[in-house]
C-alpha cells in the first residue's frame, strides 16, 4: 500500500512529474518511510490517456505514478479507457 502525493513543474521546455510516497519500513515493523520519485518528461506533444474514471492524464504522469504504485502497471487495461483525451460531458444534458 502506498500513498502518493504528486506535483509537477512546467517550465517552458521541460516537464517534471514527481511525488512523495509512503512505504512500510522493512527494518522497523509498524513504521513507514517517505520516498521521493521524479521523472523528467520531454515528449512534445505529451501523449495523453483517458482513464475509466473520466480523468485525462499525461503519459509521463502515468509513468511517474506507476513508480510509486505498482497497481498502475499491473492493472493498466482496467485503468485506461483509450489513448487521447476524455470527452467532457455537456453540462445540463444527461
Amino acid at each position: 500500500m502506498a500513498l502518493t502525493i504528486l506535483f509537477n513543474f512546467y517550465p517552458k521546455e521541460i516537464k517534471w512529474w514527481g511525488g512523495n510516497y509512503v512505504v512500510p519500513d522493512k527494518k522497523n515493523p509498524g513504521k513507514f518511510l517517505v520516498k521521493t520519485y521524479k521523472i523528467q518528461c520531454v515528449e512534445k506533444p505529451d501523449k495523453t490517456f483517458c482513464l475509466h474514471n473520466g480523468w485525462t492524464v499525461a503519459r509521463c504522469h502515468m509513468l511517474c505514478m506507476s513508480q510509486c504504485n505498482v497497481e498502475y502497471r499491473q492493472n493498466y487495461d482496467k485503468l485506461v479507457s483509450h489513448e487521447g483525451e476524455c470527452k467532457m460531458p455537456i453540462y445540463g444534458k444527461r
